[in-house]
């Protein structure tokens, strides 16, 4: 990965991002990346209507390694994307090897290869973040299928469903989530091309 801020073009689509580190102490930030994370929600694009209220979105961040915010260009700094990187809540020590990736997008960045793009650069960000991350999960509603699709193309496995796992908009009841797993290995620092990265 190069500096940042930087400019990233998707291979999927050659389409390019101004990619920014998020200044977790910056307080329009932070409403910038809330409202991105409702809008979500309220498209059912694998958050829950009730995953992330203001609280724990702010334990989240406190406790983020690696977090990161794709705009549209760099002059309108329209927020289209949020990557953000912390230790997995399921590891039993104070020194985690294995991390979280959270994976949110505006309307506009969507479909199956454009995900895989930000799977592949959220997977580079864990291996070569301070912590070296060597595993890595993510969750996924069980009907989100692009994303599982994408999630699965990259290499990640299903390694549990957790039942009635939360609310999706236009489900009447509680959903499912898998738990997907991936080993990262050294390469995966290298799997986001560094000629489609553009130092500013």
């Amino acid at each position: 990965m190069s500096p940042r801020p930087c400019l990233w073009t998707l291979p999927s689509c050659l389409k390019t991002l101004f990619i920014d580190n998020f200044n977790t102490d910056d307080e329009s930030a932070r409403q910038a990346a809330f409202q991105l994370i409702k809008d979500a929600a309220q498209r059912a694009d694998n958050i829950g209507v009730d995953e992330f209220p203001a609280e724990w979105f702010a334990m989240v961040l406190h406790y983020t390694d690696v977090a990161i915010m794709l705009y549209e260009s760099q002059e309108q700094k329209h927020l289209i994307g949020l990557l953000i990187i912390y230790p997995s809540i399921f590891i039993r020590s104070p020194h985690p090897s294995t991390c979280h990736v959270v994976m949110v997008t505006a309307a506009e960045l969507c479909g199956r290869p454009v995900r895989r793009d930000l799977v592949r650069l959220g997977i580079a960000l864990a291996a070569e973040s301070e912590r070296r991350y060597m595993d890595c999960f993510v969750e996924v509603f069980v009907p989100c299928l692009e994303h599982v699709l994408a999630m699965r193309d990259e290499g990640f496995v299903i390694t549990a469903c957790i039942p009635t796992a939360g609310i999706l908009a236009g489900h009447q009841e509680h959903v499912d989530s898998y738990v997907m797993y991936k080993q990262i290995h050294v390469y995966d620092i290298h799997s986001v091309s560094r000629s489609l990265l553009h130092t500013l």
